[in-house]
């Protein structure tokens, strides 16, 4: 009987080891227009292009104004 316990803690503890294995979820931060247009101009020049990784898209800035108590810097 110890022993199906110790083969279950096993098993459980491995499931959950694999269900928090991180995975890449931000598929949309990747640039696939960049990629289409690189892949494009080599595709003219007679290059192939083997994507190692992909290019990310830049985190939005956001647009902030000083009010009017702040210095604008300038």
């Amino acid at each position: 009987m110890k022993g199906f316990a110790l083969i279950a803690a096993i098993l459980a503890a491995s499931i959950a080891g694999c269900a928090s294995a991180p995975q890449d979820t931000q598929t949309s931060a990747y640039d696939f227009d960049k990629v289409a247009q690189i892949n494009t101009r080599a595709k003219v020049r007679g290059i192939e292009v083997q994507w190692l990784n992909y290019p990310r898209k830049k985190p939005a800035v956001a647009d902030v104004t000083p009010s009017l108590g702040e210095p604008s810097g300038t």
